[in-house]
């Protein structure tokens, strides 16, 4: 029933026991009824005031619906929008906000840029695969000492070119799935120091954001193989990446 045919109900009602006129009345209640039927955010119900991120809640809702929003085809933006979430996360001493900021400027070298060299690999194996270069994309290359005598096709610069461009846009688009991933993951965390998440929680969120991205789940370098309760990689995460990070509660 529509909202319309709803109000009039309750008008007609309302003139029927003699109390016209009380129309503020009727579309108060059809309102608070809407609410009630609105899907409930993606952020959850509001935080507890233990929660880590409980002093920037109301920004970091509407950051998350900015982020959102935005197109994953405006790199720049995209770009500064995922720096400026993660600042916020690291003003309210999130234990993986630094590392995941460090990410974010793929012009900066440091340590962290292992990740990137997981990820960009096979986005560009990715790219290879859904675009296998046709006829007249690619040149015939001579026989050198790395082909074993024989000759090998190697793309054309309009076809790299494209390869670029599309591995940057998809580059953009996991950071910002992950941002967006870990917001809603520390939002509903309650172990712990709730908001405050554990190398396995993180671990997961990433596995999740490849494989809906059609990515391999091992492209998150925090876990070296498939399992991440083995004992190197409690290790790799408590000594490495996620020193500050929460206890695992769960295995």
């Amino acid at each position: 029933m529509s909202r319309k045919s709803d109000l009039d109900k309750c008008l007609e009602a309302l003139r029927g026991s003699g109390r016209a006129g009380s129309g503020n009345r009727c579309e108060a209640a059809i309102k608070r009824q809407e609410k009630k039927r609105r899907p409930s955010h993606p952020l959850g119900p509001p935080l507890r005031f233990n929660h880590l991120y409980k002093t920037k809640e109301a920004e970091l809702r509407k950051f998350y619906d900015s982020l959102s929003a935005m197109s994953d085809t405006d790199e720049t933006r995209l770009a500064d929008k995922v720096r400026e979430g993660w600042r916020m996360l690291r003003q309210l001493k999130d234990p993986i906000a630094q590392l995941a900021l460090n990410l974010t400027n793929r012009d900066e070298l440091n340590s962290s840029r292992v990740a990137e060299w997981s990820l960009m690999p096979q986005l560009n194996a990715k790219y290879f695969e859904d675009h296998v270069p046709k006829s007249g994309e690619f040149e015939w290359v001579p026989p050198t000492a790395l082909t074993v005598r024989r000759s090998a096709k190697r793309p054309l610069a309009p076809w790299f070119a494209a390869q670029e461009v599309w591995v940057n846009r998809k580059f953009r688009e996991v950071q910002k799935r992950i941002l967006l991933t870990h917001l809603e993951t520390a939002f509903a965390d309650k172990s712990g120091t709730p908001g405050k998440l554990d190398s396995l929680q993180i671990d997961k969120y990433h596995e999740e954001v490849f494989v809906r991205l059609d990515l391999h789940p091992e492209t998150f370098t925090g876990t070296i193989g498939t399992d991440p309760n083995t004992w190197y990689n409690k290790l790799y995460a408590d000594w490495i990446w996620c020193k500050e990070c929460d206890e695992r509660v769960s295995e």
